[in-house]
């Protein structure tokens, strides 16, 4: 959830529609941080969390494709994609010095933030770039203001006038000798629980195998417990010289395969119990995924028995 100074200044030389700026946004907030990768990326988790239509979402990716922004592959004939976010990977922790907007702040999950138009959306971004540059104020001279955003955006200083008056919710702004004197609201800018890199990582790698094998039956919360299993097992999985990945991706196709697309849905009872049953109570650690000759049907009866209070 980083979006690097570097990418931020590539920006400043690529004309952007709201669109495009939409789903930048979109991807910096799932990709993974040490690749910049973003995996499973879907037109229709897209839309849902945008709001933009199907052919928006197309025409972007390849417009920010072109202008050498993103690179992605395309799977299942363009039914979903692998995307990977220029200048914006942070592989080590001399990377970070380099600077980014984290956008694991209070003011980019809060209303006023999204009900923001595009344009100001990418603004915050650019005056939180420059005021942590600048040690917390940024300082320019009121023309070259005007000139630069009524450029960069293609518009009106009147339209400008009013992005700054909404960035007054986020920033103190203010005028003095011909330059403008804008500084960040420490209130507004506080520092959310960070969600965990791997975390972000492991959502991505399950969203991708939903698209993959085309579940169409889940929602986040199921992707978010599944992708917690990952961390919940791997330890485990280790000593037993499994691939927890590779494991859950086989038993997450076993459990759906033979099922109408439809209906489809991860099962994240029956995946944890699969899991448990491989890693902890198999007694042969070089078994391959998928070849335990667990009876799946049985283990989801004996979860229905549970649930019903049969057992």
């Amino acid at each position: 959830m980083k979006f690097s100074y570097a990418l931020l200044t590539k920006l400043n030389n690529v004309k952007l529609n709201p669109t495009h700026i939409e789903l930048l946004i979109y991807l910096v907030r799932h990709q993974d941080n040490s690749t910049g990768k973003v995996l499973g990326v879907h037109h229709s988790d897209v839309t849902a969390a945008t709001g933009m239509v199907r052919q928006s979402f197309y025409s972007a990716m390849k417009y920010l494709k072109e202008q050498e922004i993103i690179k992605y592959e395309r799977h299942d004939e363009g039914a979903y994609y692998t995307v990977k976010i220029l200048d914006n990977a942070f592989p080590s922790k001399q990377s970070f010095k380099k600077g980014y907007v984290n956008l694991q702040k209070e003011v980019f999950n809060s209303k006023e933030y999204n009900e923001l138009k595009s344009n100001e959306k990418y603004l915050v971004l650019q005056l939180c770039k420059r005021t942590n540059i600048s040690h917390g104020s940024y300082i320019i001279d009121v023309k070259k203001l005007y000139s630069n955003l009524t450029r960069e955006f293609n518009v009106t200083k009147r339209v400008v006038r009013k992005y700054l008056h909404s960035m007054r919710k986020f920033f103190s702004i203010g005028i003095k000798n011909g330059k403008y004197y804008i500084t960040y609201l420490h209130t507004k800018f506080k520092k959310l629980v960070d969600k965990p890199e791997r975390l972000i990582r492991d959502e991505s790698y399950i969203n991708e195998i939903v698209h993959k094998l085309k579940i169409r039956n889940t929602n986040k919360e199921e992707i978010t417990e599944t992708a917690e299993l990952i961390h919940q097992y791997e330890n485990q999985a280790t000593k037993r010289n499994t691939d927890i990945r590779k494991l859950i991706t086989e038993y997450i196709r076993e459990t759906v395969e033979g099922t109408l697309q439809r209906k489809r849905r991860l099962n994240f009872k029956l995946l944890n119990k699969l899991l448990h049953k491989t890693l902890y109570e198999n007694p042969e650690p070089n078994q391959k995924a998928g070849k335990e000759h667990h009876d799946i049907r049985k283990i989801e009866q004996m979860l229905l028995d549970y649930q019903y209070n049969r057992i």
